[in-house]
């Protein structure tokens, strides 16, 4: 229960005292702070606000000095699990963030206590260069651990509610739209001005292209009159009738080529459908013969999967005489539990491709941190899962 100043006896005013010169005297920091110097919470709203996903690729790029393969979002978790430390990655990142905003960097630099950083922010927060602002704030000196917490929950929700709604210009881009748009309609009307001109152009040229017609049906008729009068007429005409004939059948021909890769096209997307649904429904109702493996007196905690392939996966696990526990991932179950299935088990077998990015990094860290054994399975299937057991079965041997 607090005590006002008035009922505070004066040992209890002059402890407080020291405790407020000691604060006071503590040395702040002067330097703003790396990119792996902060927690591990921040590295992923900096890397996923403040860098464009093809700078990212072209970043780790040559950190690894070779191509990334992977998908947009494992590159985003490699490069989140890269700033934890400091690497050639990491440094990279970080001199990518402070030459895109540096401008804002020069900006807070002015601010000298977490009042003003507060300030600075709050103006900032709303503009086009959030991203900037989030990184300059993050990193300065007087950024304390309360307003870094504030920080990355403002950006969290920030981030939410940009998702959420839609999304209205500024003022001055629709000021800029509508001269855009003025700009457009005179331009049609020149259009409309020109287009006229060269119809009356057209017409004229369709007058003296009927003259010329005139003509050349005159001279046409003349040279058949000529024609007619050579010897080799009669075979010429037959030639050029059985060209006309063999036009008409390749022009026949091609239009039944067409239809049938038409028909083809269809047919192989049917074929592939079915396959899919094939290849489903078996996965569904296959029993997966378990690994000839013994697993005795042990808990193997299944993190992740098909729920339709929970049952599948409990026979396997049984069959090699260990206990099973599941975990979505999650995806339903709350954090919490996650924790405590890890705690429980002796064996982790982790299906990355259903489950979320907090669980991931749970079960890694936890297995890290107390040396379990850990499989990390891509594909959520009942064979993935059997080669899952078999696997950690060979560790535990």
């Amino acid at each position: 229960m607090c005590t006002s100043p008035a009922t505070q006896t004066p040992s209890e005013q002059a402890a407080i005292a020291a405790d407020i010169d000691k604060a006071r005297s503590k040395p702040k920091p002067t330097q703003r702070r790396h990119l792996w110097e902060l927690p591990a919470n921040a590295h992923c709203p900096v890397i996923g606000l403040c860098l464009p996903l093809s700078l990212l690729r072209r970043l780790v790029n040559k950190g690894l000095g070779g191509k990334a393969l992977a998908e947009d979002y494992d590159l985003h978790v490699g490069a989140v699990a890269e700033c934890k430390a400091r690497s050639r990655v990491s440094v990279l990142l970080e001199d990518a963030l402070d030459q895109r905003y540096c401008v804002m960097l020069h900006k807070f630099k002015g601010a000298h206590t977490a009042l003003a950083l507060k300030q600075l922010w709050q103006a900032a927060r709303g503009g086009d260069d959030m991203a900037g602002a989030f990184w300059a704030a993050l990193t300065h000196p007087a950024c304390d651990h309360a307003q870094q917490d504030a920080l990355l929950r403002e950006v969290h929700m920030l981030h939410h509610q940009a998702c959420a709604a839609p999304r209205t210009p500024p003022a001055h881009k629709l000021d800029a739209v509508l001269a855009l748009a003025e700009r457009r309609a005179q331009q049609l009307a020149e259009k409309a001005g020109e287009l006229a001109q060269a119809r009356l152009l057209l017409a004229h040229a369709r007058a003296e292209l009927v003259g010329r017609d005139a003509v050349i049906a005159r001279l046409d008729a003349q040279l058949r009159e000529q024609g007619a009068a050579m010897h080799d007429l009669d075979a010429r005409v037959r030639l050029q009738d059985k060209l006309d004939l063999l036009e008409a059948r390749e022009r026949e021909r091609q239009a039944r080529m067409a239809q049938l890769r038409g028909e083809l096209a269809a047919a192989r997307q049917q074929l592939a459908a079915r396959a899919g649904e094939l290849i489903d429904d078996m996965e569904g109702d296959a029993q997966v013969v378990a690994p000839p493996v013994r697993l005795d007196d042990k808990t193997v905690l299944c993190v992740g999967g098909r729920h339709r392939s929970v049952a599948s996966y409990r026979g396997m696990t049984e069959q090699t005489g260990a206990s099973f526990a599941h975990h979505d991932g999650g995806l339903e179950d709350s954090a919490a539990m996650l924790d405590a299935s890890l705690a429980a088990a002796d064996l982790v077998i982790c299906q990355t491709g259903c489950i979320s990015h907090s669980a991931y990094w749970r079960v890694k860290n936890h297995c890290k941190r107390t040396g379990k054994q850990c499989v990390f399975v891509d594909n959520p299937s009942a064979s993935s899962f059997s080669f899952g057991l078999q696997k950690i079965a060979v560790r535990v041997e």
